[in-house]
């Protein structure tokens, strides 16, 4: 110690082996650059303490998730059993469709869920296959006309839908992941209205493009929140929405070489134009085509 004290109070010039260079600096720039490096090691060793935490935090995370979905799944799989089971008992239309809607919602549960595990293990199911657009639309449709004026069940709210399917194009992509985002837009049309408004969905073909439009007559939203709407965690519903969804929304168009666009005015209403690439040929080309369900 009595060395290092005299080097840094006796010199005015240290000579600093390096490798093969001599560097000259003075006991002030010696201490200086001793105390960056400290820093800089002190830092780094703050970052990895904290990644290690995230890991072991993450794969905790991981343990947790991979025993939920194991007990959701479980739970999906007796209701899945039990409507199947009415299904074969009851012969009554209007409680077979509606067993048939339960029965399809809980297999699309345990899809969310096989995705879940798929991701838990770093692997990847994103299977697609050639559908009727009109099909996936309406199985859209038949899944949240409960939350109409039309439906037994009214929730004391006077909300309508107006359906125009106009499209005769199959498409190639992810029947559950293409249904689930216009479920989602639907769902959000829906909340924007509140008690009372119109729904509208139309479907067409333009431009080699089978395209939705799914309008409402809600709040609209405001052009400072239309720049950031597709943003992840970003939501206007506050402590009641993850803020994901649209962002998923847009992710899975992409991914299906698809665009969205939206139109919006505060008091008016909001509308989401989807498109998504036709498959050329018609259904000589298409080896298999997904089922729908009964169209309303």
């Amino acid at each position: 110690m009595d060395y290092e004290n005299t080097l840094l109070t006796d010199y005015e010039l240290l000579l600093i082996e390096k490798g093969n260079d001599i560097k000259r600096c003075t006991p002030a720039e010696l201490i200086h650059q001793s105390l960056i490096r400290i820093c800089k090691e002190c830092y780094c060793d703050r970052i990895c303490d904290k990644e290690i935490k995230r890991i072991e935090h993450l794969k905790a995370l991981g343990d947790i998730m991979e025993g939920a979905v194991h007990d959701i799944n479980n739970l999906l799989s007796t209701i899945a059993g039990y409507v199947q089971l009415s299904l074969a008992m009851d012969e009554r239309p209007e409680i077979m469709k509606y067993l048939d809607i339960i029965n399809k919602t809980a297999l699309d549960g345990r899809n969310t869920i096989d995705n879940i595990k798929s991701y838990i293990r770093g692997s990847s199911s994103n299977s697609k296959a050639y559908y009727s657009f009109d099909d996936i639309v309406n199985k859209c449709i038949v899944m949240t006309k409960y939350k109409f004026k039309t439906s037994a069940i009214k929730e004391n709210k006077d909300l309508e839908i107006d359906i125009s399917l106009n499209s005769n194009a199959l498409i190639y992509g992810n029947e559950y992941e293409i249904r689930h985002s216009l479920l989602n837009i639907i769902f959000n049309g829906i909340d924007a209205m509140g008690d009372s408004g119109v729904l509208t969905i139309k479907t067409y073909d333009k431009n080699g493009k089978a395209i939705v439009e799914i309008s409402d007559t809600g709040k609209g939203i405001d052009e400072e929140d239309l720049d950031r709407i597709f943003d992840p965690y970003y939501t206007t519903k506050g402590s009641t929405s993850t803020g994901l969804g649209l962002n998923i929304v847009k992710n899975v168009v992409e991914n299906h070489n698809g665009r969205i666009h939206i139109d919006s005015k505060v008091g008016k209403g909001t509308k989401f134009i989807l498109s998504f690439p036709i498959l050329e040929g018609g259904e000589e080309t298409a080896p298999s085509i997904g089922s729908g369900l009964q169209r309303v």
